[in-house]
């Protein structure tokens, strides 16, 4: 498999980095913004922005700390956009077609997750998202995000204790 930093340094290399990446942003964008439509936009506004740039990058193996640093800019100006209240009905994750018991009591699980989330305030539902979701180490959100891993640890471990009281009080 061809590292990031050679896609971006190939003209053609650009569907697989799309490829590889979109998922992860759609996921990052999807759970902080908890607004599927918004995510998609995001997601594909931060690709074009990584396409403006292909020719002008500079390979230093940090692509993804990169990637995420437009991604990140373009969230923090929707937060902006937004006045920061970023709450969002969890029904844009629904299934819209009928689904046997199983899969419902699963989708009201994720329900129940997303209302939850849409409690916490950004800060720390970014850190949880880029942590659990996307799999993001401390050292590198803490870049990205002008901390230390020491504050991610915490705004990871409180937005976890923030969580876990929503979903009881939502039982």
């Amino acid at each position: 498999m061809r590292s990031d930093d050679d896609l971006m340094a190939d003209p053609s290399g650009f569907d697989e980095l799309v490829a590889r990446w979109r998922p992860l942003l759609l996921s990052y964008f999807r759970h902080t913004l908890l607004d599927l439509h918004r995510a998609h936009d995001l997601t594909q506004e931060t690709l074009l922005r990584v396409h403006r740039e292909q020719g002008r990058y500079q390979p230093e193996g940090r692509f993804r700390s990169w990637l995420f640093r437009i991604a990140r800019n373009l969230l923090v100006d929707e937060w902006q956009r937004r006045g920061v209240r970023l709450e969002r009905a969890p029904d844009d994750f629904a299934d819209r077609e009928p689904a046997p018991p199983d899969v419902l009591a699963r989708d009201e699980a994720m329900k129940r997750v997303h209302a939850a989330l849409a409690e916490l305030a950004p800060i720390y539902r970014e850190a949880l998202v880029l942590a659990y979701f996307d799999g993001v180490p401390y050292s590198e959100i803490a870049h990205l995000t002008g901390t230390t891993p020491g504050n991610v640890a915490v705004r990871v471990h409180t937005a976890l204790a923030r969580l876990r009281d929503q979903l009881r009080d939502l039982s």
